[in-house]
């Protein structure tokens, strides 16, 4: 008996890889491997292209240009007793193997296309083909012990970043290499990257598309059908850990706001492989999700042409890095995507890359010939009519980021709570991120440079901008903080609040930070802010860099302060500051009065400061900082040490502020450790952060106007038709209802979220809101009067 169960067990067993690969076998059919090669190499070099063309000819100079700095400097060729393949490279780390790759790839490219001084050069040939044979022989093969973790000794640089390379380099000299050295080569990246197992998010997509490329080349379409399969989790919205949710946000390394970075490059990949296998939304479930992700995940985080720096996280570390140069990889990832899309996502994908084009001040140029080419018609085609002002507010929720795009600005915040760490800083990159998500407020506008030009290498970590900090506090990496009240509400996707309770890991400061995004620009509270460190604390509300000429006009109070200065605790009612283009200036308005902090003044710094290994050489910016000390403070007596008040007024004139400052549309109703609210007179929307489970109320023209009995984020909207309220909860934590109280009458109901149940009308509006399962999504309805 014992033995027909083994014989039946095994016979199973052996049936079950049949099936799968029966199973797979149905879409390799389908696969002709040659012709995906041939595919993807004329994608690599641009297929069929006119060199004389004067936008090719550019694109081809650059391509030989970079090709020669590679071959010429520092190569080296002597194939008897060489050491190492480039003089700068030591190899006592493994992304010296992925940039000799990039480098030899960089050459091959040149050595493929047509019309540069390279092309079919016989010496470039030999010294690419030696070079690889180098490699295999000394760095990567099949007997390459594959590390598991990061540092200097990088698992990504083995599955990933070299195959990738190497994979396009054999597509491209495919005639050149030998069958021999072909195979080599494919053992050793199917030595290091042979399964798809235990990936997720980008590093899902990047192993998927290693898998698939090497097994073109292996003439293997079984496999080439299993990586495309791989793909599927990807498209699935998550609820934790890494990939995109439903509300926009992205996270990769589990706790970490990707969607600048890994979640770009995720993109860039997929809509790579959708160009070579057009037949995935086919072939896999819910991949059509790829086109919710680019209008809720990538659209809110773009200004003009650039990717917002909050979402790039230890990316801004790098000096060869920028907004703009990855808002340009996502250009070309819908490129990409529109061409493949259904007639009307194409439409709008194309509209979107068109005004990406225009509006981006960079003018960057593209990654490839093809790229090139596919923008070049897409921007001659008159049909295509580049999307509008782009106006929205955006909370997203579960990576602790806010955004709102207005028509001629934009800001966002970057925070942390119980669910998102503060800032990643791994293999030596963002040595500095310490205070990156303790409340740092971005503001967009005209100057396109502001988050770029060596800010990162020249700015003061200690004071970024929004941020409420301890005196030289410096943070460990990869912490959440011990609060989960972050979040905030929407108002017709336009107008909105966010809200955070900042508790930094290691520390015992405490504070309630609310910003108010609404009519006429952003109002920033603070309350409760306290620490038991005997650590002065302070909240800085601007550190901007100024024009490399250091030209800025400064205004207090309608006096210019001219040259450098530093200031301590001088009374201001307003400020203003001219910036470094037309219609990027700034105003500032401190409805209460404030004691500012005010400092101008040339900084200095290195790359190599904030990540281990780049450039040393002294970076110099000048900047204009304004804060205000709190003291050191271990009890809140709700006095002024213990909070703050102000508004960011984007795009106005000096005299516009001057006469803001007169007759402010905005109103401070509460700024407490208990309620946070302001009112926008003309909105006629109210607006309020609760910060505890009690019963607590918001007064407006002296009458209590708004009430709620829980930890919640509340808007309410007012005008002749009836009345919008909206409500999340910012926790995340609350498993029943939140109760609010309007001392209003209404007479019906218009509209309202299934979630919302409504008790009484008349003669005060009471309402409650199922918040369990919501993970901070805002809920709203409409009332008639």
């Amino acid at each position: 008996m014992k033995t027909i169960s083994v014989f039946l067990y095994l016979l199973i067993s052996s049936c079950l890889p049949l099936m799968v690969c029966a199973q797979d076998s149905l879409a390799a059919k389908q696969l002709n491997c040659d012709s995906l090669r041939i595919k993807w190499r004329d994608f690599l070099i641009g297929g069929k292209y006119n060199p004389n063309d004067p936008l090719i000819k550019n694109k081809l100079s650059i391509i030989n240009r970079n090709s020669l700095s590679f071959w010429k400097n520092g190569f080296v060729n002597d194939t008897v007793s060489r050491k190492t393949l480039w003089l700068d490279l030591k190899y006592n780390k493994s992304a010296d193997i992925t940039t000799s790759y990039t480098r030899l790839y960089s050459m091959a490219i040149a050595y493929c296309s047509p019309g540069t001084d390279s092309y079919h050069n016989q010496h470039l040939k030999n010294d690419i083909l030696t070079a690889l044979e180098w490699l295999y022989s000394k760095k990567y093969n099949e007997r390459t012990l594959i590390p598991r973790t990061g540092g200097n000794n990088n698992w990504w640089d083995y599955r990933i970043g070299i195959p990738e390379k190497l994979n396009n380099i054999v597509v491209l000299l495919y005639d050149q290499i030998s069958l021999e050295s072909r195979a080599a080569y494919i053992r050793a990246i199917q030595h290091a990257t042979p399964a798809v197992d235990g990936y997720t998010g980008a590093n899902l997509v990047w192993i998927s598309r290693v898998i698939a490329i090497s097994s073109i080349i292996a003439n293997n379409p079984s496999k080439v059908s299993y990586a495309i399969n791989a793909l599927s989790p990807v498209f699935n919205y998550v609820t934790q850990g890494d990939g995109f949710y439903i509300d926009g946000s992205f996270l990769q390394h589990n706790k970490h706001p990707y969607s600048g970075g890994y979640g770009v490059a995720l993109l860039s990949s997929l809509t790579e492989l959708l160009y070579l296998f057009p037949e995935i939304p086919g072939m896999v479930a819910n991949a059509t999700n790829i086109y919710s992700w680019v209008y809720d995940s990538f659209q809110p985080i773009v200004y003009r042409g650039g990717i917002m720096s909050s979402v790039m996280g230890r990316e801004i570390a790098r000096n060869n890095t920028s907004e703009h140069s990855k808002g340009r990889a996502l250009t070309e990832a819908l490129i990409l995507l529109a061409r493949q899309a259904p007639e009307e996502e194409g439409r709008r994908l194309t509209s979107i890359v068109k005004s990406y084009i225009l509006e981006d001040g960079s003018k960057a140029g593209f990654s490839s010939i093809s790229l090139t080419l596919m923008a070049n018609e897409m921007m001659n085609d008159k049909t295509i009519l580049p999307q509008t002002t782009y106006i929205t507010y955006r909370q997203l929720a579960n990576m602790d980021r806010a955004v709102r795009q207005a028509d001629h600005y934009a800001f966002m915040l970057s925070m942390h709570s119980a669910r998102i760490y503060n800032f990643e800083s791994i293999n030596q990159e963002n040595l500095k991120g310490w205070h990156l998500s303790d409340g740092m407020s971005y503001l967009y506008n005209a100057d396109q440079k502001q988050f770029e030009d060596n800010f990162w290498s020249t700015v003061n970590y200690q004071h970024l901008p929004g941020t409420t900090t301890e005196e030289d506090l410096t943070a460990l990496t990869n912490k959440t903080s011990a609060k989960s009240w972050v979040g905030g509400t929407a108002m017709l996707d336009k107008y909105g609040v966010s809200g955070m309770e900042l508790s930094p890991f290691g520390t015992t400061l405490s504070a309630k930070k609310s910003w108010f995004m609404l009519a006429d620009g952003i109002v920033c509270l603070g309350a409760g802010i306290t620490n038991q460190d005997n650590r002065n604390v302070f909240t800085t509300i601007e550190q901007r860099k100024l024009s490399l000429e250091n030209s800025n006009t400064f205004t207090v109070d309608g006096k210019i302060i001219p040259g450098n200065f530093d200031v301590s605790d001088r009374n201001v009612n307003w400020a203003h500051l001219s910036g470094n283009v037309r219609g990027a200036d700034i105003g500032y308005y401190f409805p209460e009065g404030i004691k500012l902090s005010m400092k101008r003044k040339p900084q200095s710094g290195t790359w190599s400061e904030v990540r281990t290994g780049t450039g040393s050489a002294l970076q110099t910016r000048h900047y204009l900082t304004l804060w205000k000390a709190h003291g050191n403070h271990n009890i809140d007596g709700n006095g002024a040490e213990n909070k703050y008040a102000y508004l960011l007024l984007p795009g106005y004139s000096a005299e516009k502020v001057k006469q803001y400052a007169k007759y402010p549309s905005i109103q401070i109703l509460e700024n407490t450790a208990t309620v946070q609210a302001v009112k926008d007179i003309k909105l006629g929307l109210t607006a309020a952060n609760f910060w505890k489970d009690t019963l607590s109320s918001v007064v407006v023209d002296h009458k209590i106007y708004l009430t709620c009995d829980k930890k919640a984020a509340v808007m309410v909207m007012e005008n002749e038709e009836g009345m919008n309220v909206s409500l999340s909860d910012p926790t995340m934590l609350n498993e029943g209802l939140i109760h609010l109280q309007i001392n209003r009458p209404f007479s019906g109901l218009v509209t309202s979220a299934p979630e919302i149940t409504v008790k009484q009308l008349k003669p005060v509006l009471q309402f409650s809101v199922n918040v369990k399962g919501l993970k901070g999504r805002s809920v709203s309805a409409m009332f008639k009067q």
